[in-house]
């Protein structure tokens, strides 16, 4: 991250700031772009949609501020969307994997994105697409180590960057009030109690269970199936696996910050995508709740301090679209083009 990062670096504070911010709102507006054609959201709602993660969406205006890096985060995993979208051969699958590789040593906490999309993958039996995007995920993960290592001189940048990293997420003295807004820290404020693994386990389990029963749902939907269909389904799984790991770290992990709920963004797009569809209007209204919870509207905090007040509903919408996403994984929710035929 740092090799890349300091790209922007320059003697006059002023200079590097205003590059950093121009970097996060091209790779915000280049994500939303990219995430609005994948779900085939209109121009209009292309347009609008930028406008409001531009100006009303809490952790967007967070991330723009402190100058961070989950914008970044956003834009490669819409890249490796976007290769998954376009293409099914070699390009998808190698490709796809390097640009994952990439983002994963960027920035760690996407590991468990990287995970689901492989579990989702052996599960339905897309050996190629394992095997290639695997291998992709190495090359990645080697050009991002030998970068680095030439930049900075040596390869042990790497255990100096690791070993504080694992120490600040987990300290206990990141406070609600701080900014780190995570379900954990939370409950661990109110109770003493550290429940991340707990959240963790849990809820990964049910999208391990919810995963599986789709692909015996699927199996008993085969012969209603065609290949465009199959390609949709296909794709749809992939973003609900990027976005479903980017919401489990968001509720499992005890370091938070304000502007990681950027992260949400793929899903609450995946769902705005759907409307219009009556079988699918919960998911829309599910998402239209979720950018109204986390935007910076005048909502009122009930008596409660402000920055837990934030944190909670920060907290319950993206509860909400975890629930939603891993029931469209049993197929519940279908994609435009799979529905099964009538008698």
């Amino acid at each position: 991250m740092y090799s890349v990062l300091a790209l922007l670096a320059s003697d006059d504070y002023d200079d590097a700031y205003i590059s950093s911010s121009l970097l996060s709102l091209f790779c915000l507006i280049s994500s939303v772009v990219l995430l609005a054609m994948f779900f085939e959201i209109n121009h209009a709602g292309c347009l609008a949609g930028i406008a409001f993660f531009v100006i009303h969406f809490l952790p967007v205006q967070s991330d723009l501020q402190v100058g961070n890096v989950n914008t970044v985060q956003l834009f490669l995993l819409s890249v490796f969307l976007l290769l998954r979208k376009r293409y099914r051969g070699l390009l998808g699958g190698l490709g796809g994997g390097v640009v994952l590789g990439l983002a994963l040593c960027f920035k760690p906490n996407i590991l468990l994105s990287v995970l689901f999309f492989f579990w989702i993958t052996l599960v339905h039996r897309r050996y190629r697409k394992l095997v290639q995007s695997f291998s992709g995920l190495l090359l990645g993960c080697a050009l991002a180590v030998l970068v680095s290592a030439l930049y900075f001189g040596s390869i042990e940048c790497w255990a100096q960057w690791l070993g504080p990293l694992t120490k600040v997420a987990g300290s206990d003295k990141w406070h609600v009030a701080m900014g780190n807004y995570g379900v954990s820290r939370i409950l661990f404020e109110w109770t003493g109690h550290d429940v991340s693994l707990a959240t963790l386990a849990g809820l990964g389990v049910l999208f391990l269970l919810l995963s599986w029963a789709g692909k015996r749902r699927q199996e008993g939907a085969r012969p209603h199936s065609a290949t465009a269909s199959e390609a949709r389904r296909e794709f749809a799984e992939d973003a609900l696996s990027i976005g479903l790991g980017c919401l489990l770290m968001l509720l499992s992990a005890r370091l938070v910050w304000f502007h990681y709920y950027t992260l949400t963004i793929p899903l609450i797009v995946f769902f705005l995508g759907k409307l219009g569809r009556k079988r699918a209007m919960g998911g829309v209204a599910v998402a239209g709740l979720s950018i109204l919870l986390m935007s910076g509207l005048p909502l009122p905090h009930f008596g409660l301090d402000p920055h837990l007040s934030v944190a909670l509903r920060f907290n319950v919408a993206t509860m909400l679209l975890y629930g939603l996403g891993v029931w469209a994984l049993t197929g519940s929710v279908r994609e435009r083009g799979t529905e099964r035929p009538g008698p």
